[in-house]
């Protein structure tokens, strides 16, 4: 649920005698009449991603959609969009644990099925270009048992009640969507349990030239973003790299700060990707050199122009990644998972690596057995071509057994 949308239970009638014990319930996710809006101008294409992946019976299924006719304004339209029910989101897992992290065996399995997603989504063409823990969630986590006694426990569907407005002299309920309340926690989570990247409120065709800022916070904006360049899959994965650190380490790895006036202080943000990346601009600029705003910020050699340094804030110390996650885990293991990070966080998109090379990465490679790979001193980094297209009908979407 966001600003742009709700989210709200609904009993699928077509599908319940079918189905009986798993798809009796489903998801409406109803948009503004302002997101839809901006739907119908090609702006916001939730609507064609999720049917373009709703054509390859993988991911997430787009099981209808339609418009509903606005009650406070009758020449307006909401556009409903019926998913699958899905259960908590990563964000909210890893805050119910005591330590706000979430462990690496968990870590990865989330990882396995994010990046299939990716693979999924970025052969049809799309970027995801929301990428973070309230957009993955889990699946098939409620008993319908469960939650047919919670909507039958009395005044349960008041919780949802706001108040009332006055329209046309008639009185309107508002309402209010909430969560499906449940009692699973993170260390409950196993190999019988899927993740799924959601909103898609965000995503768009590659190089599609439409007025709208990215999603991407400054923490989770890649290089080429924060210098003007246009949204591609390679922002995706940048961002899974900056995901995979805050659940392991409860922590953003980026933290950018302001000027006294309130702007970014980006000298000091591209300094941090350089620190965390271990190369500098000069050494990744083939590609970046032709983003909008390289010349304001870098000189002809690739480095941060002089006064840059004059205007920024305070000194800090460096960011060690390795360090970081040495704090949460093993020193072997952290090694692999900073090498996981680093492939993601490659500072030249041209060079950094798909959601399907990933996927055969040490750290990831054996991702239900986190000890596989005691025996590799190294990391093993996959080589990627850097190309998206994969063959649909593969059940295993191109990846090595």
């Amino acid at each position: 649920m966001g600003i742009h949308s709700s989210v709200w239970l609904a009993f699928d009638h077509r599908l319940a005698n079918k189905y009986q014990s798993i798809w009796r319930y489903c998801a409406i996710k109803v948009l503004s009449i302002h997101a839809t809006m901006l739907c119908s101008a090609g702006i916001i294409q939730e609507l064609q991603a999720l049917g373009l992946i709703a054509s390859t019976n993988r991911y997430l299924e787009l099981r209808d959609w339609f418009y509903y006719t606005s009650l406070v304004d009758s020449t307006q339209h909401h556009l409903c969009l019926v998913l699958p029910l899905l259960s908590e989101s990563i964000h909210t897992l890893r805050l119910a644990t005591p330590s706000k992290t979430i462990l690496p065996r968990i870590v990865k399995s989330v990882l396995k099925y994010l990046l299939d997603d990716l693979v999924v989504l970025h052969a049809l063409n799309f970027t995801h270009g929301d990428i973070q823990e309230t957009n993955v969630a889990l699946r098939y986590p409620y008993m319908h048992q469960a939650i047919d006694a919670d909507l039958e426990a009395e005044d349960e569907m008041d919780k949802n009640l706001r108040g009332f407005i006055v329209r046309d002299e008639r009185w309107l309920p508002v309402w209010v969507s909430r969560p499906l309340q449940t009692s699973m926690t993170p260390e409950e989570i196993d190999s019988r349990y899927a993740f799924v990247l959601t909103g898609m409120g965000s995503a768009r065709r590659f190089d599609t030239n439409v007025n709208m800022r990215p999603s991407y916070s400054f923490a989770l904006q890649s290089p080429e973003l924060l210098l003007g360049g246009t949204l591609r899959w390679e922002a995706d994965i940048w961002a899974v790299g900056c995901l995979v650190f805050t659940m392991l380490t409860g922590k953003m790895l980026f933290n950018p700060v302001c000027f006294p006036d309130g702007t970014l202080d980006r000298s000091d943000l591209l300094t941090q990707m350089a620190e965390v990346s271990g190369i500098t601009f000069a050494e990744a600029s083939t590609t970046l050199r032709y983003t909008p705003q390289w010349s304001r910020y870098f000189d002809d050699e690739g480095d941060l122009l002089a006064f840059l340094h004059d205007r920024s804030n305070p000194p800090r110390q460096p960011i060690c990644l390795d360090a970081m996650l040495e704090v949460v885990m093993n020193p072997h293991f952290a090694k692999h998972a900073a090498s996981f990070i680093r492939t993601c966080l490659t500072l030249d998109p041209l060079k950094r690596s798909t959601a399907k090379s990933l996927r055969s990465h040490s750290w990831q490679k054996h991702c239900n057995m986190p000890g596989r790979y005691d025996h590799l001193e190294d990391p093993l980094v996959a080589e990627d071509n850097h190309d998206v297209s994969i063959d649909l009908n593969d059940w295993s979407l191109g990846m090595c057994t």
